[in-house]
């Protein structure tokens, strides 16, 4: 299973729900330059073309791949899978490539944008709590934020893997009805799990769900 990551986010978040599969189920977390050991990287202000550089760098492998993306990293494990077979893919917390909106957040200022992921739950206290970090992690975070709200595929767009869509059902960014719409951009099928009482990072308090929908999807045994 390879997972990517949201905006402003690392391979590492993904560490948690990792130990919580299977021992023999493989798991890949995207990096995005800019962040991590690609620190020194200019961040890349295009889902495409992250895509491409994604999809270009995947070892080869002789099965396909279940691609977990969530919230930016939803869109960009989308574009992967149009240029790569995949087995599955599993998007979280983000509408569908038709539905995409303009939010601006890439016009806000450094304290405006800091403060709409932390109200989204986004940054983990020791960022939160270290001015030196934030202002860090601001330029990946406007970045992202360009990429992700500049993101125009064709309406038309589609996959030939299955899609699993995933929410929580208090994600202002991803209202149910425009999630849903990823279903018109699959030649598979579409299911979706809606997780209550979850925001946007509804994983965090939702591990134990998400691992089990993600072992059902990857279609291994659970650890026992």
């Amino acid at each position: 299973m390879i997972c990517f990551p949201h905006a402003g986010g690392s391979a590492s978040y993904f560490r948690r729900l990792a130990k919580m599969l299977p021992v023999d189920t493989e798991v890949l977390a995207v990096q995005y330059p800019g962040r991590g050991n690609r620190l020194r990287e200019r961040p890349i202000e295009s889902v495409p073309l992250l895509a491409e550089g994604i999809a270009s760098a995947l070892p080869a492998s002789d099965k396909q791949d279940v691609l977990f993306g969530h919230s930016l990293g939803g869109h960009i494990a989308f574009e992967v899978a149009q240029r790569l077979p995949v087995r599955k893919l599993v998007v979280s917390g983000i509408v569908a490539p038709s539905k995409v909106v303009d939010l601006g957040y890439r016009l806000l200022n450094e304290a405006e944008g800091i403060e709409r992921i932390a109200a989204l739950g986004g940054l983990p206290p020791e960022i939160l709590n270290d001015p030196s970090a934030l202002s860090a992690l601001f330029p990946v975070l406007r970045s992202d934020f360009t990429a992700g709200e500049t993101y125009t595929p064709p309406p038309d767009a589609t996959v030939a893997c299955d899609i699993t869509a995933l929410i929580g059902d208090k994600d202002v960014l991803a209202p149910l009805e425009r999630v849903s719409s990823w279903r018109e951009h699959t030649r598979g099928n579409f299911d979706l799990q809606v997780f209550r009482g979850g925001g946007h990072f509804y994983l965090e308090d939702h591990i134990d769900e998400v691992s089990a929908c993600l072992i059902q999807v990857c279609n291994v045994s659970p650890i026992i």
